[in-house]
This record gives C-alpha cells, sequence and structure tokens, in this order.
C-alpha cells in the first residue's frame, strides 16, 4: 500500500489483454507475465459428439490449490465441442470471490470431437485471499489461496510499490516505563497477568521517487499490537529508545527506524513469534510475514521475582525515610528490570508512581535498591513495587512541636500555637462587654495562633481546621466566642488570610470547650490542612507541653 501521493495500479482492478485469443490475468498491483497469450492443445482421443450445430461441455478449470502471494502460476481450462459441426468458444474466466477481479474473454475455434486445453498466461496476487475463478459456459470452478510471503526476522520485503520494511528484532519485557506528556509523574505500564509485552523494532525505507507512508496495519499474531499506554497516553511516552512507528511519512530514499509495542501470552511467547503486515487491513490473510524462532525450540523470557520489601512502620509526616528493595533476576541470561515504587493512601484509590528502578541484573543474581519515601499528610500510605503485588503501609504521624515552637508549612507559612490556657469564663468585646460562662462541667480553651508568611503562599492556614485533643478525644471550639476577646487576653477570634504577602505576620485566638477535668498538660493543638480535590489526606503538626 503506497502513499496517496503516489501513482499506483489499483490492486483491485483487472487489466485485460486486449486480445481475442489470449488470456492475460492480472490481480493486485504486481504485473504479469508472458506474452499475454494463452497456450491450447488438441487432445487425440476421439469423443462421440451429436449431431447439429457446435455443442461446448465436459469443462474443467485446473490449476494449484495454494501459492504464495507474488509467485506466478497458470490456469488450464478443458473443454470439448461435443456438437457436429465446428465452432467458436466464445466465454471468459472470472473471479467470482476474492479481493481482485478478473473477467477476461475467451475465443477459440474447436473442430468436433476436439478437446483442448486452454492454458492461461501467468497470473499473480499481491493481496492475499481466497480466490475463486468461473467459466462462464459451465458451472465449473477452481479456488486459489494466495499465502503470505514468510521469511525470519531480518528479511527485508516490499510493503508497497516503494515502501520497503524489515522486522529487525523483538525483544520481551514484564513492564515499561513512561512519563505523560505535561506531567512530571513516572507512570509503569505492565503486562495482563501471564502474559509479556513485545517490543519490535522495524525499519522502513522509501525506494521511490514521491513521499510514501504506512498505508497498511502490522499486527502481532497471537497477541495484538498496543495504541496507547493506559487508556489515553500516547505511545511516544514510552521509555523505550526510539519512536514508535505512528503516522510515519518518508521522504524519497528517506530510511527510519521504530518499534510496535504488543502484548502476548507468555506461552506464546516462548516459541516462535510472527510480527505480520496487513496490506489491504480487511478479514483477509496478511500479505508479509515475519517469524522469530528459538534457536533452542523454546524461548527463554524474562522472570524477575522480589526477595525483600523493606519499609518503617512509622514516620514523622514531611520527613524522608527508606524503602529498601531486593529484586532477583531468576532467568538464565542478563536481564534489564524495570519497576515502580508506588504509593497510594490507606488501601483504596489510584496508585501513584514515587521513584522508577532500572538496573541490569545477572542470572541468578540479586540487586538491591534504596528509595525515598516522603509524605506531607498524616494517616496510612499503601506502598508496593509495581509490577509486583506485595503491598506494605507506613504510618505517617505529625511533627509535634512545644507550645512556642514553630512549624513551616508546605504552603510557606510558618504557625505557631502558643499560651494555651483554660479558663471559666471570657469577656467579648461589644457597646458593652459581653461576658460567656462555660456550660456546665466546662471550661474554655484558649491559645494564640500566629500565621507569618515565608515565601509567595495561596493562604495561611484556616480557623476551623485546629483541634483541641486529649486522651483520645477531640473537642469543638466554642460556638458563642465570635467577637473580639477583651478578657482574659485581647486580640480576634482566628480568621485565616488568603494569599499573603512574604514577611506578613497575622496574630489570633482559638477558642474550644472542654471538660473542667481535663487538665492543659495533657492537652494537644493539631492542626490538619483539608483534603484536596483528589482526596489526598492534608497536612497535619501538633502541639504540646514540651513537644513530646
Amino acid at each position: 500500500m503506497t502513499d496517496p501521493d503516489q501513482s499506483s495500479t489499483n490492486r483491485r482492478q483487472f487489466l485485460a489483454a486486449g486480445t481475442t485469443a489470449g488470456l492475460a490475468l492480472l490481480a493486485g498491483c504486481g504485473s504479469t507475465t508472458g506474452s499475454n497469450n494463452t497456450t491450447a492443445t488438441s487432445t487425440s482421443t476421439p469423443i462421440p459428439t451429436t449431431s447439429g450445430p457446435a455443442q461446448f461441455g465436459r469443462a474443467a478449470l485446473l490449476g494449484p490449490s495454494t501459492v504464495t502471494l507474488g509467485k506466478p502460476f497458470r490456469l488450464t481450462l478443458e473443454v470439448t465441442n461435443v456438437g457436429g459441426e465446428t465452432g467458436t468458444l466464445n466465454t471468459d474466466i472470472h473471479v467470482t470471490d476474492g479481493r481482485s477481479t478478473i473477467d477476461q474473454p475467451i475465443k477459440r475455434t474447436i473442430d468436433p470431437g476436439e478437446r483442448v486445453k486452454i492454458q492461461t498466461d501467468p497470473v499473480q496476487f499481491d493481496i492475499a485471499d481466497s480466490y475463486t475463478f468461473d467459466v462462464g459456459i459451465s458451472k465449473v470452478s477452481h479456488t486459489v489461496s494466495v499465502q503470505p510471503k514468510t521469511a525470519a526476522y531480518g528479511t527485508t520485503f516490499d510493503l508497497s510499490d516503494t515502501l520497503k520494511g524489515t522486522a529487525k528484532s523483538i525483544e520481551f519485557r514484564p513492564a515499561i516505563l513512561y512519563s505523560p506528556a505535561g506531567g512530571s509523574q513516572t507512570l509503569l505500564e505492565q503486562a495482563s497477568s501471564n502474559q509479556l509485552l513485545a517490543v519490535t523494532r522495524v525499519d522502513l525505507e522509501n525506494a521511490g521517487s514521491q513521499p510514501a507512508s504506512i498505508g497498511g496495519e502490522f499486527e502481532l499474531k497471537n497477541g495484538e499490537l498496543r495504541q496507547t499506554l493506559g487508556s489515553t497516553t500516547p505511545l511516544s511516552a514510552a521509555k523505550i529508545e526510539g519512536k514508535p512507528l505512528t503516522s510515519l511519512r518518508l521522504s524519497p530514499g528517506q530510511q527510519r527506524s521504530g518499534w510496535l509495542l504488543g502484548e502476548i501470552p507468555r506461552s506464546k511467547a516462548r516459541k516462535a513469534v510472527s510480527v505480520v503486515y496487513q496490506r489491504d487491513t480487511s478479514e483477509t490473510p496478511p500479505e508479509l510475514e515475519w517469524t522469530s524462532t528459538p534457536k533452542q525450540g523454546t524461548r527463554e523470557l524474562p522472570q524477575f521475582a522480589i526477595e525483600s520489601f523493606q519499609l518503617p512502620k512509622r514516620v514523622t509526616q514531611g520527613e524522608n525515610a527508606t524503602a529498601n528493595v531486593t529484586i532477583a533476576n531468576k532467568g538464565n541470561s542478563t536481564r534489564t528490570f524495570r519497576g515502580l515504587i508506588e504509593s497510594r493512601t490507606g488501601n483504596s484509590g489510584n496508585w501513584g508512581g514515587v521513584a522508577p528502578i532500572t538496573a541490569q541484573v545477572r542470572p541468578g543474581q540479586s540487586i538491591q535498591r534504596n528509595v525515598t519515601i516522603n509524605s506531607s499528610a498524616d494517616g496510612t500510605i499503601s506502598y508496593r513495587l509495581a509490577p509486583f503485588n506485595q503491598t506494605k503501609t507506613v504510618e505517617y504521624v505529625p511533627p509535634t512541636f512545644a507550645f512556642g515552637q514553630s512549624y513551616t508549612t508546605t504552603e510557606n507559612v510558618s504557625v505557631t500555637v502558643s499560651d494555651i490556657q483554660a479558663v471559666q469564663s471570657v469577656q467579648l468585646a461589644g457597646d458593652e462587654p459581653i461576658q460567656r460562662t462555660a456550660p456546665s462541667g466546662k471550661r474554655f480553651v484558649i491559645a494564640k495562633v500566629r500565621a507569618t508568611a515565608v515565601g509567595r503562599s495561596d493562604g495561611t492556614p484556616r480557623g476551623d481546621e485546629f483541634q483541641l485533643k486529649a486522651n483520645g478525644q477531640t473537642f469543638a471550639q466554642a460556638d458563642e466566642v465570635t467577637r473580639p476577646l477583651i478578657s482574659p487576653v485581647e486580640g480576634e477570634p482566628y480568621g485565616g488570610v488568603y494569599d499573603p504577602d512574604s514577611g506578613d505576620s497575622f496574630s489570633w485566638y482559638v477558642v474550644w470547650t472542654a471538660p473542667k477535668q481535663v487538665p492543659t498538660d495533657a492537652m494537644t493543638v493539631q492542626w490538619t490542612s483539608r483534603e484536596d480535590s483528589s482526596g489526598v489526606r492534608g497536612e497535619s503538626a501538633r502541639w504540646t507541653k514540651g513537644g513530646s
């Protein structure tokens, strides 16, 4: 199949020879050979005839049942004049089933009782299919199955009139790494269960004088070629040397190399593996086939195992920790391992890439790799090494500070919680001072919060993100304290600011209600930012007496 800019023969149009006695057959975009004339011979055995005009019968159409694509062959029509007079046979041979059409007239004078054999000029097809030839004078037919050209990897075939292709090699991998455009994250594309990814390298050359592009389709026999990574990421994002064979257009004389990515069952990959090329992209046999056959009859495939996957059980959020992995090559040859440490919140949700691991591993040997992990949110984070399914969890706990110490958020805001105290009542500002007394059996707990922007920031922590905790309990903020405080402290209730300038500093008070019997020494103030739109848990920090 050629580039639309090129002038080529319509592969589905028969070109008649234009002679009266000749039978020239041509199908596809190949060419015929021979003199464009049939060869007719007579039999010597007398054949009974009937009186009257010429009658033609006892017809047979003979030829090969199977031929290779592009290989010329001949058909032979045998027919007898069973009438009593000499007559002229006027009929045709045509294809009634197949991807190419033929309708060629035959004109031959035959004596009474004469049986002739009319042999066609060579016929050849460049589209693989099953072709049925019929003869107009009788219900005789002959079917020829045109099979693909086959050869080993490294053989060059004509993909079209001008475009040449060579399947060079095939490599099997359990997984490949890729990075979607516009993102910094590395992801892993892994084969399905009991399958492998297959990377086939192909060379192309435009031997014509006009631009050319791939007009047909490559296919992986007993497997399936991938068109994307994940659901929508283009193949060009794959970390595979070279470029994928997609939408290529070659200038005259230009050569290009690229690769095809497929998936095939392990059981099929152990044996001979073939890549085929389909010129007409239809439900017919392919035209070209390259086969990679293992030297020993069975191909050795990559086989890795995870020997250990170690992580700490508890880590302070925001601090670096180390994941240690050990990978073993269980095969008999050196292979490249490609994996990815992934994480997700809790035991659900989508996995996201943390750190890729790529390493050559000798047969029977193991390699160790240390990967830094970190989380700015508290709670449980699950980790795994893909393509393996072994999962470990790490509990991230908020960093703890003493009252009066500061924590800098990921939004570049330094937060300090101090001056915690418990009181029975407070006075609020108004036209007249407003007295507020805590409910029976409880008291107000007041803490001062200072927030200072130390760089570019989207905002300070919000007031409702501060919680008071003690002895496993969480206490609510005092709803009745909504005005500025004038006693026992003076200041505004906590507000929060969006987009502060670097260096801006703000002070507020947060007021909670807690049982009288809870001593302030046992109290913890914890700040936790809200979950983001993806559901990832927020950042957190806490303050206690003594910071422990």
